[in-house]
């Protein structure tokens, strides 16, 4: 297990400055055996009640786990058994956990009151056919939102239904338009406000949503987004700024390499137009999108180097946040999330604990000791501003103060990753690639003064002085 350093830093690319975003360091949540994989940007894989009682769920293909981390520990527990077995999620009501998965010709579901020791009977959420792509989420008033997309021999449609009082509500409701091929779809509900994106095919893909304002029982007819026409597999997450009486809603997915953002403040009737949140110069896919009710914004992808999907060894983290309710052009990029892993890092996803705590996670195929890991890295957001250094142990830092060249050294570092410095406004100044475990930097150009120096794992505060 690394040690833990942490970072504490808020640079967007605005370079305004506003609460701190504190990313930890990674670490394993879990050692599998190859096979095991999560779901990723639809739905969701962790929930919890703090950082240190918190529920987590992967799977192969005849078994769903639950991981449990209860006072600070990790222990696995087999939540189900059966057979051609993909795409199982979570969510979490108070204290009671649902999983729901693709399995045959059905999207089924189940939970547990008791951290997963014991389960009770397995729902068939929907009927038999061609269903695929489930998400859920656990409603603040108890209710369950399931959507999916069911096929046919020639057309693909979005499905909802919503679980209470110990039953489902009625027959599953179609939500897309006839004809237009709709897939992979997302769905979040703040009480009885419920809404759900997905992808429609229209000769291109497109964005589309929906609100239902009774609990998922009437819908709004489907709109795009009047997004890019290359957008897929889209993700909403909502949020409410009581100071304004402001109601968030946000929209990530992907198009031609690129993850884009769209926002509505009036439950989806009208929309921003679509920014780029990811690194324009590398491929990204498969958005998420997770906030909080005091303007935090987090987005997760996945990076890959080269035009095939389906390799993983070619795939890394992609992370950037807002702190200004994703205002137009307040995202980081590419925030300090790379894992630079030889392995590669594929399945990305960002998953919300609390208002304070966030966890990105992926999963590291490692064919050297044939170990399918499960990392995680906690996103703290504290209540203060600026850039702040942690007196962790960390990178050796010589001379400091510095006058022409620096020393950073640390036997440590997973080489390549990038070595950045930092003015007091949150500028970066320089940004190097670290290729080896003794850095020299040139600072003969830096004025006078305080500098902070982010080697990929901590934060170290250096003085310049000619």
């Amino acid at each position: 297990m690394k040690r833990t350093f942490i970072l504490l830093l808020l640079i967007q690319s605005s370079f305004q400055l506003s609460a701190q975003v504190i990313i930890h360091t990674d670490s394993i949540a879990s050692n599998e055996q190859p096979g095991t994989t999560i779901c990723y940007n639809n739905s969701g894989m962790m929930y919890g009640n703090s950082i240190t009682d918190r529920y987590t769920v992967y799977f192969n293909s005849d078994t769903i786990f639950l991981g449990v981390k209860t006072g600070g520990i990790w222990t696995k527990k087999v939540a189900y058994l059966g057979s051609n077995i993909i795409l199982a999620t979570t969510a979490v009501n108070q204290d009671t956990i649902w999983i729901c998965w693709k399995e045959g010709t059905y999207i089924k579901t189940r939970y547990s009151t008791d951290n997963g020791t014991s389960w009770q009977m397995v729902y068939n959420v929907s009927t038999p056919g061609g269903v695929s792509a489930p998400s859920i989420y656990a409603a603040s008033n108890g209710k369950i939102h399931f959507v999916w997309y069911n096929e046919t021999a020639t057309d693909t449609t979005i499905m909802h239904t919503v679980y209470a009082g110990g039953a489902f509500l009625g027959s599953p409701n179609t939500l897309s338009s006839v004809g237009y091929k709709a897939t992979w779809p997302s769905v979040t509900a703040i009480g009885d406000t419920v809404l759900c994106c997905w992808k429609e095919t229209h000769g291109t893909p497109k964005s589309y949503f929906t609100s239902s304002f009774n609990g998922g029982i009437t819908w709004s007819g489907p709109a795009s987004t009047n997004g890019p026409n290359t957008a897929k597999d889209p993700n909403v997450a909502y949020a409410y700024d009581n100071n304004t009486n402001t109601h968030y809603t946000y929209l990530v997915y992907d198009g031609t390499n690129k993850i884009y953002l769209q926002r509505s403040t009036d439950f989806g009737t009208s929309w921003t137009s679509s920014d780029v949140v990811s690194n324009a110069a590398k491929r990204s896919q498969f958005a998420k999108v997770v906030c909080n009710n005091t303007g935090f914004v987090g987005i997760s992808w996945e990076h890959r180097t080269v035009m095939s999907l389906m390799d993983d060894t070619k795939k890394d983290v992609g992370f950037c946040y807002s702190t200004s309710w994703g205002d137009s052009a307040s995202f980081s990029h590419d925030s300090l999330a790379y894992t630079y892993n030889p392995f590669g890092s594929p399945l990305t996803q960002i998953n919300k604990i609390d208002e304070n705590n966030f966890y990105l996670s992926w999963v590291t195929n490692d064919t050297v000791n044939s170990d399918l890991l499960l990392y995680e890295r906690w996103i703290e957001i504290g209540g203060s501003s600026g850039i702040t250094e942690q007196n962790q142990i960390g990178s050796l830092v010589y001379p400091n103060p510095a006058n022409d060249f620096i020393h950073v050294t640390n036997a440590n570092w997973l080489i390549p990753m990038d070595l950045k410095i930092f003015n007091l406004q949150g500028q970066e100044i320089i940004k190097l690639q670290i290729t080896s475990a003794d850095m020299k930097i040139d600072v003969r150009f830096l004025e006078n003064g305080i500098y902070f120096l982010y080697d990929g794992v901590c934060v170290k505060k250096i003085m310049i002085h000619h």
